[in-house]
């Protein structure tokens, strides 16, 4: 039984240590957590982890998925309407703000599952969270069932009374399943994308045949950790799906990558948690980077948006709108189910890998670190919505010149940076704000 968990993608490869990993802590301490920066993989070994349970009849109390991406309001507004999805019943407004009310909803809830249960809680990246995440946890126990947390935040202390032991730190990807992902994603053939053996032969025989395209497919993968694409599951995705999509060799790739991370502005290093920019991190978003630039003006426009949404998820009518609204020529908006076809679904999620299909939400997602990274991309290719409020998406003909952002506060406030333009407030939902 899920609560609409993300797809496992269909050419996952490895971790197989890191699942067993998982079992040993979750079967000794009840609770565990997958740590690791952005890109690493997290939310797909969990994924991954919870199919493997279910497979051998560990949690036949059900499976179920909450996103903790935000503060903690917006995490404990998740926790209450999965509660009310679970114990059928609806809470209190009162007991809506107050954690332990909710938490003790979640308890009466869990007793009336039968069998082992295993709560899956992504992305719970944000301090103020550790508190709700304590309480839950109290809840977990080997024998009745399990909390998994993945999050950015290295450290134990995801919540009060976690210890190092609980803690799983994700590796890159080894060499050898690093290579594997990016050829199976940039030049595999259909019929062989499921086929190891066929994969690593097509590999093997490219250090023979074309020694140059190996050694870029090796460079490009990161073979020492240090340069290309360090290993990084997300940042192989994305390199892939534009080889294949470009239809560019290795070669050619790795040398559009070298020049976007040479040119990699200071700014993105500043906008990082931590202020200080891994090689890693460079290399995720050096591969959007390369990506955003050879999208056309309406694509960047709907990604854009998306990503100034702040969401986890967007639905697929607010993504037909979001389409429409970032059309400048009205006349190509008139057939806005083909225009919705061609750049959500065939550019940015088959063509290019920007956003990911979820069928079970019936909506469109973008991942946390990409949306940090279009908020705060300097390049003019990822031009500003001008006179927009990517929240409700109203016009705003006051907003002045063609290099203004109407800004709304429901989003949160900022500062004008760089590439953005002036910000103004839209006249929908922040009327009257000033």
């Amino acid at each position: 039984m899920f609560y609409h968990p993300p797809s496992l993608s269909s050419f996952f490869v490895g971790r197989d240590e890191e699942r067993r990993n998982l079992l040993r802590i979750l079967e000794r301490y009840g609770s565990a957590a997958i740590t690791q920066y952005g890109g690493a993989g997290k939310t797909q070994l969990m994924v991954s982890f919870a199919e493997y349970a279910h497979d051998q009849g560990l949690v036949s109390g059900g499976i179920f998925w909450v996103i903790a991406d935000g503060s903690k309001e917006k995490v404990l507004s998740s926790f209450v309407d999965f509660v009310q999805r679970l114990g059928q019943f609806a809470l209190p407004e009162r007991d809506k703000s107050c954690t332990r009310a909710v938490v003790s909803s979640l308890r009466r809830a869990f007793a009336e599952v039968e069998g082992r249960w295993l709560l899956c809680v992504d992305n719970a990246d944000c301090a103020e969270t550790a508190e709700i995440l304590g309480d839950v946890a109290k809840l977990a126990e080997p024998n009745c069932g399990w909390l998994l947390v993945t999050s950015r935040r290295g450290a134990p202390g995801l919540w009060p009374g976690m210890t190092d032991s609980q803690l799983l730190r994700l590796e890159p990807l080894s060499q050898e399943d690093a290579m594997s992902v990016l050829w199976r994603w940039g030049k595999a053939k259909p019929r062989d994308l499921e086929d190891d053996a066929q994969v690593f032969s097509d590999i093997d025989r490219l250090k023979y045949e074309d020694k140059a395209e190996y050694r870029a497919l090796a460079d490009l993968a990161g073979v020492d950790h240090n340069h290309g694409l360090a290993r990084l599951p997300l940042a192989l995705v994305q390199a892939g799906s534009f080889i294949r999509s470009a239809a560019l060799s290795f070669y050619d790739y790795f040398k559009m990558f070298q020049d976007e991370r040479n040119d990699l502005p200071q700014m993105l290093e500043t906008a990082m948690d931590s202020g200080l920019v891994r090689n890693e991190q460079k290399a995720i978003w050096t591969t959007w980077r390369v990506s955003m630039d050879a999208l056309d003006e309406i694509s960047r426009r709907t990604i854009r948006a998306v990503a100034m949404l702040g969401v986890g998820d967007v639905p697929k009518c607010l993504m037909r709108r979001l389409v429409n609204e970032c059309v400048t020529d009205r006349s190509e908006s008139d057939e806005s189910n083909l225009l919705f076809h061609r750049v959500v679904r065939r550019k940015l999620v088959n063509g290019s890998s920007l956003l990911t299909e979820e069928t079970k939400r019936g909506s469109f997602s973008l991942h946390p670190l990409i949306r940090q990274y279009v908020r705060f991309d300097a390049s003019p290719t990822a031009a500003a919505l001008s006179g927009h409020c990517v929240a409700c998406c109203a016009r705003n003909d006051s907003a002045g010149s063609s290099r203004a952002t109407v800004y709304c506060r429901s989003i949160g406030r900022g500062e004008n940076t760089r590439g953005f333009g002036g910000f103004t407030t839209c006249g929908r939902c922040c009327a009257g704000s000033g």
